[in-house]
């Protein structure tokens, strides 16, 4: 007889779902370690490919789920794996730990590669595979990108892994995997080989490389780029070595990420210069780019600066223009200037949103600081709502939000939602977190962990940012509403349900100047300059304020009797402050809604009892009389309508007229002592601050959110007295179910729920799991039954009764280093320096059809002017055969002889020109310069005639047209025409002359007669006449006489001084910050606070020059009002008596600049003297 174990018996019995019984009775009759047994017997089918089967046993065996499906990747069951997964991501959130969800998102991306991989010959299937993948990324909440993202790249499923980036917001990953990334590794050596052997090699390449430059030509690469410089600038090599093989189509999409006229391009510029600032760098001093060509060299930082942007941004434009130039001939429309026009420095800069120094604000779980312009975040980490770099953190501390730290934007105000954040600045609006139901208004963009720029609102002047659950709103300074995110309920106000994924202007507000707005959980509320109040959105517990109206899609007005002076919402409620003074509410929370009638049907219950027994005893019996049952009695007695069976507490509540908060209706303020400057509302509770910075709180206590020292609920505002007796607050906010205050000493004090962490409390380090259980023991447990609401508090709470000051605060809060005063200075010169760059008005993209055209390349040679080498440009537009540009780069150098000069060029270079097209263009062209030039710069004018002298008797044109345009400027021109056309002997010139008529000869003539005899300066006519006599030599020699004798040559002044700003003017464009250390900027602070004293002490500096510093880019510096004391006396006595000679003239001249407003083009006077005196 053969012998079976035991454990053998109970494997045979596991085969198919009939046997599982018996299997389940032989192993408790055994005492089997079943579990064991059954994750065997999973397994052992899972080698034999019973897949439903072997979930059956390892649901049996409650193995791990993890454990789960590594088994099923394992044994390659991939379509059946993500199957699975789906179903593991539709069961509740509580069931499986957070990072289990991440590794099982991890697996399922990992199974839809290799199906994506195993597919590449079946085209239908591939294609079937690949949208479930796309859905997939779009969908799962739960993957890590950066694993994902590194899958695909090595597969080379670029599509993929753009797609990814983009619904991440994970374009700086994705580059730094094309970019580290060496392709060689997705395949071994031998495979290549052999692909290249059989001629399948350029096939492979170029199946691989269809998506690859959709990817490095993303239109918002720029600006995350930018906070990575080295990283930046290898994209820069790689789209270098790319432009060459790109089509048009692409290379525009290059145009339009290097576009320095939109705001996030613009942003990236700005700090590109910074940290070029920062480093010493500056445009012009070491740029990346050679200047022949757009060959890249490798600079020892690796980095970039202004300079390689722009003139990479031009290159790029050349090389479209040239693409698309093949049909195109000579523009005329491009001849004159004035494209671009400087934006006013009032129009220009942006203002600022909030001048308080400080500023917090209370999300679900998480919150929001500001502290002189930076921003800081802690609290729950999920989905990326803190704006950190992705990390499996689940609760983080007070953390600087380090990419906008490093951007250098000044934040002004946070915002904070249930799952994502906003941050108002003064470069526009940034978000971060999740936009499932489009609430970043990044568009199809679905998390990002670090906040990305709201390229929509960059146009529009946002003055506040606000958050509800899952949309946004944002106010202007114009008084507009921009609303977007989640819209189920109507709360965007746009008159439907529909989500909005960018921000939207709310039109039917267009006649209201909106001050404020707030969002809810599901409504939001505006008010405007005339003090009335709307409301849109849900109003189901009453948020609207409009009784039984279910919802609202467009704004509704408010009847409140009086202007509203304040408005607050929370989650569900809404607080009014009247211009009397009077305080109104409405809304209110469901939970507090469902208990208040629970309390209100016990109430009644009891009643009912009461009087049933009553009636009993009277009528001698329990059911004596005509008694009616106590159902009906409570109907009856209530005076109320009976309710159906089945129907919620809350419904009764509703049915019993508990409908107070429907309405608006007034809260108790007798014990608020002042009035009130601020309100803040939580999900069921209140916080009021008043004038003298007292804080009064009311509503729901159950974490203790009310400050007061207990967990009693508050019907009326109570003071927080623990507060008044220690500090003056400022500013107050709310969360869920916990309160943040701000003092007026900058300390910042917290109260209430701290289970993510969001009172800056230090948790203890423990598991996820652990902190789970811990959590949920803390917490008050509500069973919901068919009868009641069972309410269980369970454990020791992790809250706080009363405000405790957070001592957790980074450093540079409390104590701001010397580095960021120094800063600060380096970013005021910066922005005074570039104000056009930071703030542009004008769209490159809109200029042209198709865009980025010759429109777009003229204005931004005009708008760019100064951060780009000239010469470099003027040789990539000769690279390129566009003449007219290598003309608009000298004319904006006031080099207008060579630019006529490249204008005869490009009407040269197009092939359908007519010579009646080409005699009325170069008219038209000498025209314009003539308007330009210098009439007083012989020199330069000179050239200029002689290059239309030669071009015209190459060409053989008309002499007709030009003879009344030389009549027209006669008197300006006469004298620098005449000296080309009499004193060159040149044979194109002579011929040239025998042309012209005599009676224009005479007339050149007269002009110079006359210039001669009016004693303008004339030495170029003297030297020609020295030189036709014979007497150069002897004329020499008697100005070497009158040099050495200190005569000066009749230089007019105003020319001197005009040449000397130009000069010094070119080079101050090179500069854009001067950077001073940490003690001279103590230095220079400590004389300004001591001419500071001195004036309080009567003994003050002229007041425009009171607090004012000078800074020269020789490296000394100085207070304003002692450099007018005392280093202007100092340097008109150097120069009238300490030297060999009194120099009257340059201490005029220099006496003049250094008074000139604004920013001085002269080293410092000690600096002038000792190069005057070095170079006597």
């Amino acid at each position: 007889m053969c012998r079976c174990s035991a454990e053998r018996l109970f494997l045979g019995f596991t085969g198919s779902p009939a046997m599982l019984p018996s299997a389940e009775q032989l192993g408790a009759l055994l005492g089997l370690d079943i579990f064991s047994l059954y994750e065997a017997a999973a397994e052992a089918q899972l080698v034999r490919g019973q897949f439903p089967q072997a979930v059956r046993l390892y649901q049996l065996s409650k193995c791990p789920q993890l454990k789960r499906v590594a088994h099923f990747a394992s044994r390659g069951f991939l379509s059946e794996l993500l199957a699975y997964v789906q179903v593991l991501f539709g069961t509740r959130a509580s069931e499986i730990p957070a990072p289990d969800r991440v590794h099982f998102a991890n697996v399922a991306a990992l199974g839809f590669v290799q199906q994506v991989l195993g597919k590449r010959r079946d085209t239908t299937d591939r294609d079937a595979v690949l949208q479930a993948f796309r859905e997939f990324l779009r969908e799962n909440l739960y993957y890590d990108a950066s694993v994902v993202m590194r899958m695909l790249s090595e597969q080379r499923l670029y599509e993929l892994l753009h797609l990814c980036a983009q619904l991440r917001g994970q374009r700086r990953l994705m580059v730094e995997q094309l970019v580290h990334f060496d392709p060689s590794l997705a395949l071994d050596s031998a495979t290549c080989a052999a692909l290249a052997s059989r001629g399948y090699g350029h096939l492979l390449q170029q199946a691989n490389s269809d998506h690859f430059p959709m990817c490095v030509t993303d239109p918002d690469l720029l600006l995350p780029l930018s906070c990575d410089l080295p990283l930046l600038s290898a994209h820069l090599r790689l789209l270098a070595d790319l432009l060459p093989r790109l089509d048009p189509d692409l290379v525009q999409r290059v145009a339009r990420m290097y576009d320095a006229s939109r705001p996030a391009p613009a942003l990236a510029l700005r700090r590109v210069l910074l940290a070029s600032s920062r480093q010493g760098r500056y445009p012009g001093s070491s740029s990346s780019l050679s200047t022949d060509s757009l060959d890249l060299t490798q600079s020892d930082d690796d980095s970039v600066n202004e300079e390689d942007i722009v003139k990479f941004m031009l290159f790029v434009l050349l090389m479209l223009n040239r693409r698309r130039s093949k049909n195109r001939g000579y523009n005329e429309h491009l001849l004159r200037t004035g494209f671009f026009t400087p934006p006013a420095p009032s129009s220009a800069k942006r203002p600022a949103v909030q001048e308080a120094e400080r500023y917090v604000a209370c999300g679900q779980s998480h919150c929001g600081l500001v502290v002189r312009g930076k921003a800081y975040t802690w609290g729950r980490a999920q989905f990326g709502r803190l704006g950190h770099r992705e990390s499996h953190k689940e609760i983080l501390g007070i953390t600087c939000v380090e990419v906008l730290d490093t951007l250098r934007v000044k934040v002004s105000q946070v915002a904070c939602g249930t799952h994502h954040t906003l941050f108002n600045t003064d470069a526009g609006v940034f978000s971060c977190g999740s936009s499932r139901f489009g609430q970043l208004g990044l568009g199809d963009l679905q998390r990002t962990w670090v906040p990305h720029l709201v390229e929509t609102l960059c146009t529009k002047e946002v003055v506040k940012v606000t958050a509800g659950l899952y949309h946004s709103l944002a106010v202007t300074r114009d008084g507009c509403l921009f609303t977007w995110g989640w819209g189920v309920h109507g709360q965007l106000g746009h008159g439907s349900c529909a989500d909005e994924r960018l921000p939207r202007r709310v039109d039917s507000l267009a006649d209201h100047k909106v001050v404020d707005a707030y969002g809810g959980c599901g409504h939001s509320a505006v008010l405007t300059a005339e003090g009335v109040v709307f409301t849109f959105g849900c109003n189901l517990f009453g948020q609207l304020g409009l009784g039984r109206t279910p919802k609202k899609s467009s704004p509704q007005r408010l009847e409140l009797g009086e202007p509203v002076r304040l408005l607050c919402s929370g989650f569900f409620q809404v607080l009014a402050l009247l211009s009397s003074g009077r305080l109104l509410t409405w809304g209110a929370n469901p939970q507090s809604l469902r208990l208040q009638a629970q309390s209100s049907r016990r109430s009644r219950l009891q009643a009912v009892v009461a009087q049933n027994e009553l009636l009993s005893s009277l009528a001698g019996g329990p059911h004596g009389g005509n008694l009616r049952h106590p159902t009906s009695s409570s109907a009856a007695s209530s005076g109320g309508i009976l309710p159906a069976p089945g129907t919620s507490p809350m419904a009764q509540a509703l049915l019993h007229g508990h409908q107070r908060h429907l309405s608006p209706t007034e809260v108790d303020l007798s014990v608020v002592r002042g009035p009130l400057v601020s309100m803040a509302c939580g999900s069921n509770h209140a916080l009021l601050l008043t004038r003298d910075g007292e804080v009064y709180a009311f509503g729901r206590n159950t974490e203790g959110q009310l400050g007061l020292g207990s967990r009693k609920d508050q019907k009326n505002p109570q003071l927080v007295s623990h507060l008044a007796q220690r500090s003056k607050v400022a500013q107050v906010s709310c969360g869920r179910d916990f309160s943040l205050a701000l003092d007026s000493q900058g300390k910042l004090w917290a109260w209430g729920q701290n289970d993510g962490g969001q009172l800056a409390c230090k948790l203890p380090a423990e598991e996820s799991s652990v902190r789970h259980l811990r959590v949920l023991s803390s917490r008050l447990i509500t069973i919901r039954t068919s009868r009641c609401l069972i309410t269980i508090p369970q454990g020791q709470r992790t809250g706080e009764v009363r405000p405790i000051e957070v001592t957790a605060l980074p450093p540079e809060i409390t104590r701001p280093p010397l580095d960021d005063l120094e800063q600060s200075l380096r970013q005021k010169a910066f922005q005074n320096a570039y104000l056009s760059r930071s703030a542009p008005t004008f769209d490159l993209g809109s200029l042209d059809d198709p865009p980025y055209g010759p429109v777009a390349l003229h204005t931004a040679l005009e708008a760019f002017r100064g951060s780009y080498d000239p010469t470099s440009v003027v040789n990539y537009c000769q690279r390129f055969s566009d003449f007219q540009a290598a003309a608009k780069v000298s004319t904006l150098e006031g080099q207008f002889a060579q630019a006529l000069q490249y204008q005869f060029q490009a009407l040269m270079f197009d092939p359908k020109v007519t010579r009646e097209f080409l005699t009325r263009t170069a008219v038209e062209a000498v025209t314009y310069y003539l308007g330009l030039i210098d009439k007083e710069n012989s020199e330069a004018n000179c050239g200029f005639f002689e290059n239309m002298v030669s071009f015209w008797q190459e060409q053989e044109l008309p002499v007709n047209p030009l003879e009344q345009l030389f009549q027209a400027h006669l008197p300006d021109i006469g004298y620098s025409l005449g000296l080309v056309l009499f004193s060159n002997e040149r044979e194109v010139v002579s011929h040239f002359v025998s042309r012209l008529s005599p009676g224009l000869c005479l007339s050149l003539a007269g002009a110079m007669r006359e210039r001669v005899l009016s004693g303008r300066p004339h030495g170029e006519l003297i030297g020609a006449l020295l030189e036709r006599s014979g007497t150069a030599a002897l004329a020499a020699q008697i100005r070497l006489v009158d040099e050495s004798a200190g005569w000066e040559p009749a230089v007019p002044p105003q020319r001197l001084w005009e040449q000397l700003v130009r000069s010094l003017g070119h080079g101050m464009r090179r500069k854009a910050a001067l950077r001073l250390s940490a003690p001279e900027v103590e230095r220079l602070t400590q004389a300004l606070l001591a001419e500071k004293s001195a004036k309080a002490g009567g003994c003050s500096p002229p007041d425009k020059l009171a607090g004012n510093a000078l800074v020269f880019s020789c490296g000394h510096n100085t207070t304003a009002a002692a450099f007018h004391e005392t280093a202007m006396p100092e340097l008109e006595d150097s120069l009238l008596r300490r030297l060999q000679r009194p120099l009257p003239l340059t201490a005029k001249l220099l006496a003049r600049g250094y008074a000139m407003p604004g920013v001085i083009p002269f080293a410092c006077p000690r600096c002038v003297v000792n190069e005057i005196r070095a170079n006597w």
